[in-house]
Parts: structure tokens; sequence; C-alpha cells
């Protein structure tokens, strides 16, 4: 149980690593507390026992009485110990809650401890005393935690903040692409990390019988503590069909990208399948994923079958359908895709407001004012930033003004201001925003005397938001020949040329060659820690 919370946590803990974070986890001993998995990719463990003396009877109001004993100690005793814990870790910056045996209670007692306290929580059963919620459900609703949480904190709810890793959004594109027209060759089947009720083995008899399915691949996925694993095995050597199990599988983005279709149970792992488009038949494994589920189905996102008797009548008619009416089948896919576009972590880790990689010593990137509008046209218009642009004429406030306001509509660009101590010192601009390819252009411009450095600092924050918060895997841009200096610095940042455009563009009455140049995520993660050591230098010095 609560393997699935655990990855969302490993996710956004991974996904906070990268921006400077040092993220310890605290878990307790209970069996498969899957606390090596922590410790494989390179995360401090803390281990509380598996139990502990005087064990809390009292129920709190709206929480199940199942879940609260799986805190395995009284909730006085449990914060005590995890105070005990941040102490000897501290200062702590954020402590990030996922438990359902835990309430406002606990969370008071804690709070004193931490700089900031995050709940994730998918019940809305319960009070908290939190600055930030996260609940990635669909069809849940702000107001569903209206009195269930103190006043000022931020609610964040939808699938839109579910914490997948990035292979997700990066396979998504062409993942959606594949299965367009829809035909079922290689089949997935994922009943969670322990599959409790062996709902595996359900559905591996299921397929005993049925000949017209003797064609298929079948990819069994198991984590390393299920307990029905040999079982399982035994009858997948016994099937007519190819079977692979696989145990404890470290790139399931990859796996469901190859998959045609999915047997799969509710829970978290729901939104890593919506991602990808993979058609669905969810199996409800626990009361706490009824709504969920029923959710889904709403939106014609999946098939549900509710219960283990359920099964096996749900599962013939998806199989059929998948053979005889293959096209209501890719439509399942289309659904679920629309949910989600897999790039939760980074609107995550924008909404815990934590200066992880200090980022706020090199300044901000925030909304454009309504106010702004005008200097905005007034910088652009300045002779030294005109000269390097495209568009090189004095834009009149009318042209300007319907230029915003079609730009501000326009779901495929997003501008900035960016802001160092009391003023603002620049605008920042990505344009042809591609969130299927994770691709996009950008630029820049500083205000008229902007102290030194404002470029490099605005680039900087440019790059985390193109790659931390959009989750774009390749940005790009263009300069013109003749602007030597903002070619150089983009090289600093690790941009390199993909091609050059001769003689493509008319200034001053001559032509311009035209600089293409593209940086990918994981080349700006390696470089990101350097050149915030540099720029930050800049500014102490």
């Amino acid at each position: 149980m609560g393997l699935g919370h655990l990855m969302r946590c490993l996710t956004l803990s991974a996904h906070l690593q990268k921006r400077g974070a040092d993220c310890h986890f605290i878990v307790r001993g209970h069996a498969g507390h899957g606390g090596t998995l922590i410790t494989e990719r390179g995360f401090r463990l803390w281990m509380l026992p598996e139990t502990e003396d005087g064990v809390s009877s009292a129920v709190p109001d709206g929480m199940d009485a199942e879940d609260f004993k799986w805190l395995g100690a009284s909730w006085e005793s449990d914060a005590e110990a995890t105070r005990t814990i941040l102490a000897e870790v501290g200062p702590v910056d954020c402590l990030v809650v996922d438990h359902y045996a835990i309430d406002t209670r606990w969370e008071s007692r804690v709070r004193t401890d931490c700089g900031r306290l995050v709940v994730i929580d998918d019940l809305a059963n319960r009070a908290h005393a939190c600055e930030l919620l996260i609940d990635q459900n669909l069809g849940r609703r702000v107001s569903d935690y209206r009195d269930l949480v103190p006043p000022g904190c931020e609610v964040l709810v939808g699938p839109e903040f579910a914490l997948l890793r990035p292979q997700f959004a990066e396979l998504r594109s062409r993942t959606l692409a594949r299965r367009d027209p829809f035909t079922l060759r290689r089949l997935l089947v994922s009943m969670g990390g322990t599959d409790a009720g062996n709902m595996t083995g359900k559905v591996l008899n299921f397929f005993k019988s049925e000949k017209s399915c003797n064609f298929l691949e079948i990819v069994v996925v198991l984590g390393r503590g299920a307990p029905w694993a040999e079982q399982i095995r035994e009858i997948a050597h016994k099937l007519p069909m190819t079977v692979r199990v696989l145990v404890d599988v470290s790139d399931m983005a990859t796996l469901i990208s190859e998959c045609d279709a999915a047997i799969g149970a509710a829970g978290s792992s729901s939104w890593e399948r919506c991602c990808l488009g993979i058609p669905t038949l969810m199996v409800i494994a626990a009361e706490n994923q009824i709504e969920a589920g029923a959710a889904l189905s709403k939106q014609n996102a999946v098939r549900c079958a509710n219960d283990a008797i359920e099964l096996t009548v749900k599962l013939r008619e998806f199989m059929d359908d998948c053979r005889d009416s293959p096209e209501s089948i890719r439509q399942l896919g289309v659904a679920s895709a629309a949910i989600i576009d897999g790039l939760g972590c980074g609107r995550v880790s924008e909404a815990l407001g934590i200066d992880f990689f200090g980022d706020g010593m090199l300044g901000k990137l925030r909304e454009i004012c309504d106010s702004e509008v005008e200097l905005m046209r007034q910088w652009r218009n300045q002779p030294g930033v005109r000269q390097n642009m495209y568009t090189t004429h004095e834009i009149s406030s009318e042209e300007h003004a319907l230029w915003w306001g079609k730009t501000k509509a326009r779901s495929d660009c997003q501008y900035f201001m960016y802001q160092l101590g009391d003023g603002p010192e620049g605008v920042v601009s990505f344009t042809q925003i591609d969130r299927n390819n994770g691709t996009a252009f950008w630029a820049f411009y500083a205000a008229p005397g902007a102290r030194k450095g404002t470029g490099g600092r605005m680039e900087y924050l440019a790059l985390q938001h193109a790659f931390e918060v959009l989750g774009l895997r390749k940005l790009s841009c263009e300069v013109l020949s003749f602007n030597t200096a903002v070619v150089k610095m983009h090289h600093k940042f690790g941009f390199e040329e993909e091609g050059r455009f001769r003689k493509h563009y008319k200034a001053a009455d001559e032509w311009a060659d035209v600089h293409r140049l593209a940086l990918f995520a994981d080349e700006w993660r390696k470089r990101a820690p350097e050149m915030f050591e540099k720029l930050s230098s800049m500014i102490r010095n």
C-alpha cells in the first residue's frame, strides 16, 4: 500500500533536486515501505520504527479508520519523531506531507519546524494546517477544501498538477500519433505496486480460454514486493500467447508508449496512462478510488470495472471492442490524453515559492501589468532594441495595443516582465510554444539603462522557466548576425548553432545573416549550477 504516493513524491523530489534542492524522506518501516527505492535514487532516508507504543484509538472526524491505522503510532508520537528528524536536518525550507492518516493536529505540531508546509491529498475528508495543498484528481474543486484549510492556503486541484516524470511529456506526441489508427497487438497489465487483491491473476486467467486473443503480447508489470509474483509467473507460462512479466520497471513511460491498450488499477498510475493516451480498462481496487474512476468514466477517458466480480464481464467487452470497434477504443485514448499534459511538476515547483536554487538573487519573471504596456512600447522603440529586431520601425500606441490584445489571448505565447529589486528592467517572451513536441522560441530585451549583467540574469531565468515550468525539451532562438554580443552570450549558456540563413534579413540597406540556435533541457540542467554561480558572484561583487 502507498507505493503510488511514494512514486509521486520521488518524482517531485527529482524535479526539485534539479533546481538545487536537498531532499530527504521520512518513512515509517511498514512492510514494503520502499526505502530502497529512495536510497537508490540518491535521497537521504530517515526510517521510523514499524510501530510505536500508544497507538491512538481516536479516529479524527472525516478520516477513514483503515487509513488511520497506517500511521503506526499515535499522531503525537509520530509528530514528535518527525520534529526530531527535522531538527537534525535543519533548517528545513519545506515539508511535504503525503499521508491519509495525517491531519491538522499533526501538521500544527510540526508547523514551526519548517519554512513551509505542503500537503498532497486525494480525499478532501479532513482538516489541514498548511500553506499549499495539492489534489491532482479529476473533478476535484477548490471549494471541496474551503472548510478544510486555513485562510490564505493556496489550493491546486486537477490533473494539471499531477506529478509525472518528464519522460511522459517527452514521449507524449509521438505516442499519440502511433495509435492512430488503433490496432491491438501489445496489452499492458499493471495493477499497482503490490496488487494485494491479485487482480493481475484474475486478468491472466481470463485469457486462458480466449483463443481469439492468442496473437497478443501481454506485458505484466509488478512491484518488487508483489505477494503474488510466483503465481503470476506460473499462469503466464501456461498461457497460449506471449507474456512478459516485468518487476520494478524503471522506465514506465517508454513501456506505456510501446503498448496499445492497458488493463490498469486506479490510483496515481492513471495519470501516467492518461498522459500517453493509452486506452484503458481501469480496475477499482479500493473505496478511495471510486470517485476518480467515476470522473474519468464520465469524460469517456476509461472503461471501468468497479470490483473483481465485474472485471470478467468488462474485460470481455473491452477485448471485443478492441477487435470490432477499434475507433471507439482509440477515442478512449484521445479523451484521456486531453485531461493531462504531464507538466504538473513544473507547476507545483513554481507554486512552492521556495528559492531552492537561489533564483531570487537573480531577480524574477512576473506577469506584465496593464499599466506597464506603454512602458514596454517605449523600451521596444529604443534604437538599440529596434535595430536587433525583425520589426525596426517605431511602433505606435495603437499598433502596440492591438498587438498586445491579440498576444495575451494566444495560448502559444507568454510574455514576462523581468524585475530585480523594486523596478522592472526588461521583457522576456516565449512564442510558438508547442506543448506536444516540447519546443518553443524565446527572445528578450532590456530596459534602457538596465544595470550590468541584466541580459545574463534574464537568460538564466528564461531557461529555468522554459525547462522547469513549461517542461520544454528544446528551446530555440534567432539572432541577427551583427548582434554579436547576444550570439556570444547564448553560446555561454550552452546554445549551439543549428544553422545560418545567409543574407536573410535586410537591415539598414544591407543583407544580414540570421543565426538559428537551440538548447536542450538536459544540456541546460548540466550547465545551470555553473551559470548560477557566475551570475550570483557578479551581484555579490
